[in-house]
């Protein structure tokens, strides 16, 4: 059973870049986002009151934010999105957790919520009592992505917790099918698989997100693929290990791409006859618009802005990411524009950073050298030491020079910055980006500076004088 596409406007981009995307409107009205499902074999009903463990803590809180019904999400929640992209017309996001906000009436959102009880990571969505249709919900599983768009690409459910909620995938190809990282390991979806071709290839994008890998190699004897960068302990027996840059290929119909970043081993799958790429934890689409996770970063964040650009001249019109939804563009020059965006935004962001911590960094060392310079007048002082002689002086002539300079170099680049934002970018219009806060921290540094070059000037007197 295929689900049903959704539509994101680039107006949902625009908040993540809001100005970039904004020019892009015009070219084209929409790019549009699809979702998918899965999860355990077995399902307990849970009362909605807490019940106490042996321990003598409360387990299994249904949250209050949840609607009054059968289905609800209990206090153990991640906040990992897979019900709210699954199920949208069941759950959404309250408190930083999700909820259940209108229990399903028709039998299409009652088979939705079942299956994203079943993709829970954690099991956190739970009913009152025992659902009658789960074992029909299992026999969903993998679902068709796409059957029209998108045939033969399956997404496997069943989301596991050791790769923080992740969504694996399957392709179905003449050459030997392709699981891509690893959904939590149950014998149901494994017989279903099974009946669709079996596994000739278990591709794993990094080392987040392997999961239960060996058991799914062991049942269905697939090769493991994994870049060696992102090879630990638990994945040292990987069949194939990718070796350098790459890319590497499959046949002539997969290519996967090196793209590191989130980790130095992250890898792409492109498949070319649908031009879909699987990008793991690369780039995904959130709530709030396109994302590189950079909280979530194990290596570089501008190592995998970088990557991101490797994507541009790529043909492909979907991005199905491990994390949040799946995007469809309209064609390959929207992608193209939208991802360039996306990375400019991107740069400018880190741009600023760098400017920022450079500005930070000047004053850490203009405050350093002032404490320094009072601690010994205040030694001089109690001491009835004279500190006129040339070489203190020109000591403090070199010293409030140097930090005049740098602390006019950060300030001044960081104006540039904060100038570009407000003014040619318009970004300061967005309430995620605190100009404000910008400009007071640029105004006090010009000010300091002020006043370290009027030092400056009365040093370098004293140095003609002594």
């Amino acid at each position: 059973m295929a689900l049903p596409n959704k539509a994101i406007s680039l107006a949902s981009v625009s908040s993540v870049l809001p100005s970039s995307v904004d020019k892009l409107k015009n070219s084209s009205p929409r790019a549009r986002m699809n979702f998918g499902v899965s999860r355990n074999s077995s399902v307990k009903a849970v009362q909605s009151s807490a019940v106490e463990s042996d321990t003598g803590k409360w387990v299994r809180q249904r949250r209050p934010q949840n609607v009054n019904g059968d289905f609800f999400v209990d206090h153990t929640c991640i906040d990992c999105d897979t019900c709210r992209w699954m199920a949208p017309q069941v759950f959404t996001r309250v408190g930083e957790m999700s909820a259940v906000y209108k229990q399903p009436i028709s039998s299409e959102d009652q088979l939705k919520a079942l299956q994203a009880l079943l993709s829970c990571p954690t099991s956190s969505i739970r009913t009152e009592v025992p659902p009658p249709d789960i074992l029909e919900a299992q026999k969903t599983l993998p679902i068709p992505v796409d059957e029209k768009k998108l045939p033969g690409v399956y997404h496997c459910g069943y989301h596991s917790e050791k790769s923080y909620g992740a969504a694996s995938y399957l392709i179905i190809r003449p050459e030997g099918n392709i699981l891509i990282d690893s959904p939590r390991f149950t014998e149901k979806l494994a017989r279903n698989i099974e009946m669709l071709g079996g596994v000739r290839y278990l591709f794993l994008t990094h080392k987040d997100d392997v999961a239960d890998h060996g058991k799914w190699s062991k049942w269905f004897s697939c090769d493991r693929i994994l870049h060696s960068e992102d090879v630990e302990v638990c994945t040292a027996d990987i069949e194939m290990k990718l070796e350098g840059n790459g890319p590497w290929s499959l046949g002539d119909d997969i290519m996967l791409i090196h793209t590191p970043g989130h980790t130095e081993g992250s890898v792409c799958l492109l498949y070319k006859p649908l031009k879909m790429i699987f990008t793991g934890d690369h780039l995904v689409m959130t709530e709030s618009g396109l994302s590189i996770m950079e909280m979530y970063n194990k290596s570089s964040v501008p190592e995998q802005v970088d990557s991101v650009k490797k994507l541009l001249d790529l043909d492909f019109n979907w991005i199905i990411p491990g994390h949040g939804r799946r995007i469809e563009f309209k064609d390959v020059p929207e992608k193209k524009a939208i991802l360039e965006a996306f990375v400019q935004e991107k740069y400018n962001q880190y741009s600023s950073a760098t400017n920022k911590c450079y500005l930070i960094a000047a004053m850490g060392i203009q405050v350093l050298w002032s404490f320094g310079l009072a601690c010994l007048d205040f030694h001089a002082l109690r001491s009835k030491t004279n500190l006129q002689n040339p070489v203190l002086v020109s000591l403090f002539v070199v010293g409030d020079w140097v930090t005049a300079i740098l602390s006019l170099a950060a300030a001044s680049s960081s104006a540039g910055v904060t100038v570009l934002y407000s003014r040619d970018l318009d970004y300061c219009k967005s309430p995620l980006v605190p100009c404000t806060n910008f400009k007071a921290s640029i105004l006090f540094a010009f000010i300091s500076w002020s006043l370290l070059a009027i030092s400056s000037h009365v040093t370098f007197w004293l140095l003609a004088s002594v």
